[in-house]
């Protein structure tokens, strides 16, 4: 203690309080920043695989319409077969990440609401309880943590989903393309 009754180190460990919280807050941020860079990558991936799925579904409709009285009833409920297990995978994953997705976006939406409301009673609080109650919101609900179980269980999922639409609907359309060829050449 000095004459005055002040600590002189108390202001250094101030100092060195506040760096340690710039410091967890940058560390923080660069882990939403990865976060939202591997969530938005694998979005776009996702989207990228629905149209092209899509687009295939559509072919298989347009082929199996052209080709339904011009190829065997056995071929033809083989397609059928092969495509409802495409399009069966397809959407078990797709409400399946909706569902897992939920959960956090409900919990996110929470955390927004909280913020908005602090916010207004922000200018008539003191600022250390503003930011201990900024904190408590936070720490509250998803954190980072689960929203990276929650990505990393979508792709597990979709690793599977994705492989059983693809090859399925694949074989349905070389069933039927293979089916109508076949019955080309026996009218030959």
């Amino acid at each position: 203690m000095s004459r005055t009754g002040v600590d002189p180190e108390a202001p250094q460990q101030v100092l060195n309080n506040q760096q340690r919280m710039i410091a967890d807050n940058y560390v923080r941020l660069e882990e939403l920043v990865i976060h939202n860079r591997l969530n938005t990558a694998f979005t776009e991936s996702r989207t990228y695989a629905n149209v092209i799925m899509a687009v295939g579904y559509a072919g298989f409709f347009a082929l199996l319409n052209f080709s339904e009285n011009k190829i065997s009833a056995t071929a033809l409920d083989l397609a059928i077969i092969l495509f409802v297990a495409s399009l069966s995978s397809f959407i078990f994953n797709e409400i399946f990440n909706m569902v897992n997705n939920g959960a956090g976006t409900a919990s996110l939406m929470a955390k927004a609401m909280d913020l908005s409301d602090l916010r207004i009673r922000a200018s008539v609080a003191a600022p250390d309880q503003v930011v201990a109650e900024v904190k408590g919101i936070m720490a509250r609900g998803i954190t980072i943590e689960t929203q990276r179980k929650t990505f990393f269980r979508g792709l597990q999922v979709w690793r599977v989903c994705f492989p059983i639409s693809l090859v399925s609907g694949y074989l349905g359309v070389v069933t039927l393309t293979v089916a109508y060829i076949y019955q080309l050449w026996l009218a030959l």
